[in-house]
């Protein structure tokens, strides 16, 4: 079995989880509205698995996984605060630099063949949570078009971390800067 595949599956398992104990509809009940706390829930497993993953990374000594757990966890926290705050006309997810410092310590002479499995980990970690989010998000437009509109975005500025996290894996050195995404919630009123 291949480190992709049992982190994915220990993700999996950790988002399994969390749904599982998340806030549920009862029966009877269940509108678009009441899974916006799933949706939140799912961002927050994310960061979780992607925490787990950064602690294995750097114990197994993966450069490529270590800088590509770091940028998801920025990545959840960022999105996950903005949902889980008041929405206006527009909502804006924070950019971010990290310092890799912990990341350039495992960076080996030999570590750039296997840097280009960065894209399906940062995929595989992220897919369990995103899907969630997503089908959720696709169900709460519906209902309440801010929600939606912003888990939406939510989702792809996180999707959007994989070329960045690329970059600097291609070209260690500099701190690794993410920009700010603003969402436009405007055509929502």
């Amino acid at each position: 079995m291949t480190r992709l595949s049992k982190f994915m599956g220990a993700t999996a398992l950790l988002a399994l989880v969390a749904g599982s104990v998340g806030c549920k509809p009862t029966k009877g009940t269940a509108s678009p509205e009441d899974y916006f706390p799933l949706i939140l829930v799912a961002m927050d497993s994310g960061k979780t698995a992607a925490m787990i993953g950064r602690n294995e990374f750097v114990k197994k000594k993966d450069f490529a996984g270590c800088v590509s757990m770091e940028a998801l966890i920025s990545g959840f926290d960022g999105a996950g605060d903005v949902l889980a705050g008041k929405m206006a006309d527009k909502v804006v997810i924070p950019g971010f630099e990290l310092d890799l410092v912990e990341c350039m310590a495992l960076k080996g002479e030999d570590q750039p063949e296997g840097n280009a499995n960065a894209a399906p980990i940062i995929e595989g970690v992220a897919s369990v949570a995103l899907s969630t989010a997503e089908f959720y998000a696709n169900k709460l437009l519906s209902a309440n078009c801010k929600k939606g509109t912003a888990t939406l975005g939510a989702i792809a500025y996180i999707k959007g971390l994989i070329e960045p996290v690329m970059k600097q894996i291609a070209e260690p050195g500099a701190p690794l800067s993410i920009p700010a995404v603003t969402i436009d919630l405007s055509a929502c009123e």
